[in-house]
């Protein structure tokens, strides 16, 4: 059977609440020492190991481990040379190497891409996504590093004024069959599913009936939760004898920056973490969605594979809507579109908008009102509007690694 079973030593670690506080995009500066990773102990003694087993030769000895395949943080533009500066320190002289390219990637103009697996994107002063630059460490890049060093540098880039974007945590079965592939594909067809609403399997097979590729997906990599479980075996392409199952969560945006934070405060804790985290991302509830998923037993395959785990589960936080944030949405996606179905359809912006407007629900004036005063007040040229300064995002940290 497949089960995810920590060792007492290791459940022996700080406990997590369910939820994690709001993490705003700005960060602190002194972090203090990075925490201790191994927590005095050793990784050969627990169940969960750490490794991210990308390419990885998979024996035929049944294993768990937990492992990140994917690291990205961003920052503000001032922040960069710090920043590279303390990920090159890490990183070492051998793993300094790399190409430049343009552009780069997500519309930045330049890029530095490393040798080992990492990329280095940013703009100049005046260019595209000027205001920001980004740090990536692939799965290859962290698997070359080793985990600890990825870590490490995720403390580095909190310390440096950056914040997460993307980070894939996962647990790996090894040596075990795919029963749990066929469980969980199982669970969504007959309506178990929690968390989700949109679920997709990915089961290719040949014409002779062997498989291709062998999963399921929820949710969609435009949000901020994206989950497989799949055959890790079957993509690596390894001998079919060497069962390795891989449950991996991608996560995004608000998501992210909360993940990298705890990361960041776990110290040898971070196998416990990293574990809960991905079993926190769905759930599997017997009976029907009529009732409070609360009030439901949880699936019997999905109880058995939770073990002693106590799943986690992170929600994005809503950022409060203000003028310059609702008027550079105008103008990248209102704005256009209105300009152009003026030209095709040959009315002026006033007709246009009273076409738009005139079947607007009377509840939504309500809603908009507090942004319109705000505005008002903008083009009045009153400066008392907006929102008082953040609290440092990273207080907490700080003090926890002092």
């Amino acid at each position: 059977m497949y089960s995810v079973h920590p060792t007492d030593s290791i459940s022996s670690g700080s406990s997590h609440a369910a939820t994690s506080p709001q993490v705003p995009r700005s960060a602190g500066r002194e972090l203090g020492a990075l925490p201790p990773l191994d927590s005095g102990l050793l990784y050969s003694e627990l169940r969960f190991t750490p490794s991210v087993l990308r390419g990885e030769t998979v024996h035929s000895t049944e294993r768990t481990t937990v492992g990140v395949d994917w690291m990205r943080w961003s920052g503000p533009r001032e922040n960069m040379q710090e920043a590279l500066q303390a990920f090159r320190e890490i990183v070492g002289s051998d793993n300094r190497r790399y190409e430049y390219m343009e552009p780069g990637l997500w519309f930045y103009e330049k890029r530095q891409k490393y040798a080992f697996g990492a990329n280095v994107c940013y703009s100049s002063h005046d260019g595209r996504n000027a205001k920001t630059f980004t740090i990536e460490i692939t799965g290859e890049g962290i698997n070359s590093l080793g985990i600890s060093t990825a870590l490490e540098i995720n403390h580095a880039m909190l310390s440096c004024g950056c914040w997460a974007t993307r980070i894939d945590p996962c647990i790996d079965m090894h040596g075990k069959d795919l029963s749990f592939i066929t469980d969980v594909l199982d669970a969504c067809d007959t309506g178990k599913l929690c968390k989700f609403r949109v679920w997709q399997p990915h089961t290719k097979k040949t014409a002779g009936g062997d498989f291709i590729s062998h999963g399921v997906s929820f949710g969609s990599r435009e949000y901020d939760k994206y989950v497989r479980v799949y055959d890790k075996s079957l993509e690596q392409k390894q001998e079919k004898a060497h069962a390795w199952v891989r449950f991996e969560a991608e996560l995004k945006g608000d998501i992210a920056r909360q993940f990298a934070v705890d990361l960041g405060k776990a110290g040898g804790d971070w196998l416990k973490l990293a574990a809960n985290t991905v079993a926190g991302t769905v759930d599997f509830r017997d009976g029907s969605r009529k009732v409070a998923r609360s009030r439901r037993r949880r699936s019997e395959f999905w109880s058995t594979f939770l073990g002693d785990l106590n799943p986690r589960t992170y929600t994005s936080q809503r950022t409060p809507t203000e003028v310059q944030r609702h008027m550079e949405w105008l103008k990248r996606c209102v704005f256009p579109f209105m300009k152009t179905m003026g030209k095709l359809t040959g009315l002026d912006q006033c007709q246009l908008f009273d076409l738009l407007a005139k079947d607007v629900p009377a509840w939504m004036d309500a809603e908009t009102r507090p942004l319109i005063y705000q505005y008002m007040r903008v083009l009045r040229g009153d400066d008392s509007f907006g929102t008082p300064p953040p609290p440092d995002p990273y207080g907490d940290f700080v003090e926890s690694v002092a």
